[in-house]
């Protein structure tokens, strides 16, 4: 829950208050980010994304539309789709990288992602 409220915090904050940098798909690259490291805390916060990691991408696309809903009642914010891409792909790089680990642990012979009960407060 603290990692939501971090992600949501981070989406509705007033945009007159963020740094200008000219770096053009910076917004893109951080809501891909955020929404990869959300997507993981998810995984290893709850049992269902456990069992069933694909479950991230609608997730984190749903959780990226309330964000973008929001924005539109925040200060200097707006609903942008290609954020709302962003977010969704963020939540596919994270069962892409689940799906590695999980790979090379079979391979190596250890239990890969599904293995231990790690706990991020997400």
């Amino acid at each position: 829950m603290i990692a939501s409220a971090l992600v949501l915090a981070a989406l509705l904050w007033p945009g007159d208050e963020l740094p200008e940098v000219d770096a053009p798909g910076l917004d893109k690259a951080a809501h891909l980010a955020l929404f990869a490291l959300w997507s993981l805390a998810l995984h290893f916060d709850f049992a269902a994304f456990r069992a069933r990691p694909a479950l991230l991408v609608p997730t984190a696309a749903a959780f990226g539309l309330l964000g973008e809903g929001l924005q539109t009642l925040a200060v200097s914010r707006s609903f942008d789709l290609a954020d709302l891409a962003a977010d969704a792909l963020g939540g596919l790089l994270a069962v892409i990288a689940l799906a590695l680990v999980r790979a090379r642990g079979k391979r190596s012979g250890s239990g890969g992602a599904d293995s231990g009960e790690v706990s991020s407060n997400g």
